[in-house]
């Protein structure tokens, strides 16, 4: 897909390859009916395209791409679960999962893998104890990862969820959507300075109406960038090539930023600052300053798409993932804002796209000492910052992308995935600095 979105798009190719998901034998009769409701969607685009002469050619192929990469995302998973066998797919899932916790998981928990009726996009922590999940089912899951307790589940966006964020003392869910909206749920009352756990004695719940609607993108919503620091304050990034910052108690905008060809991938906020780092697929690293709405920095572009992005804490250090294939790019770079010519540090490993990364430390250091990085090629990997050397490489298997790595605390690293659900390990420095083990906390 790069070469559409990177290079000179053909509308024509585009639908070519769709028209082929829906005539692949590969696909079952969901597939197939997938694959007929897009010519429908095609054919409005026919209509309206002949409309609405004042729209750019390119927003087209935005648009045909975007819907591409969900067909091809479920064409995928279709066919893992043949793979794995009609009817014990769920079997062996569930054994799998309480084989790792035999298998010397010292603390592990795990349930059936059922909390999403389908792949998980992104996680977000809510506290040490909890976390948020969204995905194509297009509902948010608030869950307890430390006695398996499914606190809440946040419905109403008409299409895929993308991303999810969470802002502790205003105990506010924030989801962005493929339907081009942003939604806001509140789960209980404010709490000054975050000093309570955000769901603590509180009962499971459904919520099927969010408190807020929040309109203004044109296309799908990719990205979103939250700060305690100012938490009435969204900062969020889409397909339509802008950024938008929000006033979340109004739902209002408070000014949009936009650059040609910039369709974001990432986004996150720059603790101390009021800006934010922002990876695209035009493969370029932008630094934004929130308060003139406009680029404070722009590194060298890359040879690949940037797929996500990260900063430390003191915010000198920012981080980008690449998307690649069969051993080409998929690497994940460093930079030093201080020194904009050229990457500190490149990380080599991943055969497939990253889809996720982070700066992360050790259990009993502050220091942000590692990198973890998940991608398409189901491996999560952890680095050595300042060598570059992989520490520690966990292959899920049968799991398909993985799509999104947290913190929920130090020493504890999370990520989502497109068939294995959520998993959580536990990281322990080797004695003699020598490597790193990871052990299961919690499946589900």
């Amino acid at each position: 897909m790069e070469s559409f979105l990177v290079g000179k798009p053909c509308r024509n190719e585009l639908r070519d390859e769709i028209r082929a998901l829906d005539t692949d034998k590969d696909l079952d009769e969901e597939g197939g009916v997938v694959g007929r409701e897009f010519a429908s969607f095609l054919e409005g685009l026919e209509y309206v395209q002949g409309a609405a002469d004042s729209l750019h050619p390119r927003h087209w192929h935005v648009i045909l791409a975007d819907e591409l990469h969900v067909l091809q995302d479920r064409r995928a998973l279709q066919k893992a679960e043949r793979a794995m066998g009609a009817g014990e797919s769920r079997q062996q899932e569930s054994s799998s999962n309480y084989d790792v916790k035999s298998a010397g998981g010292e603390g592990a928990q795990e349930l059936p893998r059922d909390l999403h009726a389908g792949p998980i996009h992104s996680l977000a922590v809510a506290d040490h104890q909890h976390l948020l999940s969204c995905g194509a089912d297009k509902e948010v899951v608030l869950y307890s990862w430390t006695n398996h307790r499914l606190r809440a589940r946040f419905k109403g966006p008409t299409k895929d969820i993308s991303q999810v964020a969470y802002l502790p003392d205003s105990q506010l869910v924030i989801a962005g959507s493929r339907d081009r909206n942003i939604y806001t749920w509140k789960i209980g009352e404010s709490v000054p300075n975050g000093t309570s756990p955000p769901t603590r004695d509180v009962p499971y719940r459904t919520v099927d109406e969010p408190d807020k609607t929040i309109e203004g993108h044109t296309l799908g919503v990719t990205a979103l960038a939250v700060s305690n620091d100012h938490p009435d304050v969204l900062c969020s990034g889409s397909r339509d090539n802008s950024i938008c910052l929000w006033d979340l108690n109004m739902g209002r905008p408070i000014s949009s930023m936009q650059i040609p060809r910039n369709l974001v991938t990432g986004l996150k906020w720059i603790e101390g600052e009021k800006a934010v780092v922002q990876s695209s697929e035009d493969k370029t690293l932008r630094v934004w300053d929130l308060r003139s709405c406009c680029v404070a920095q722009q590194l060298k572009p890359k040879q690949h798409v940037q797929t996500c992005c990260g900063a430390t804490r003191d915010g000198q250090y920012l981080l980008a993932g690449s998307s690649g294939s069969q051993g080409q790019g998929a690497e994940l770079t460093v930079w030093d804002r201080r020194k904009e010519r050229k990457p500190l540090r490149e990380y080599k490993g991943h055969s497939e796209s990253v889809q996720s990364c982070m700066f992360c430390s050790y259990r009993d250091n502050t220091e942000e000492h590692l990198i973890a990085s998940v991608a398409s090629d189901s491996v999560l990997k952890i680095w050595d910052r300042e060598t570059g050397e992989c520490l520690h490489s966990e292959i899920e298997s049968g799991a398909g992308p993985l799509t999104s790595v947290v913190a929920p605390d130090k020493g504890l690293i999370g990520y989502s995935s497109f068939q294995n659900g959520v998993s959580i390990w536990t990281t322990k420095q080797l004695e003699g600095d020598d490597g790193l083990s990871l052990t299961i906390r919690a499946r589900y």
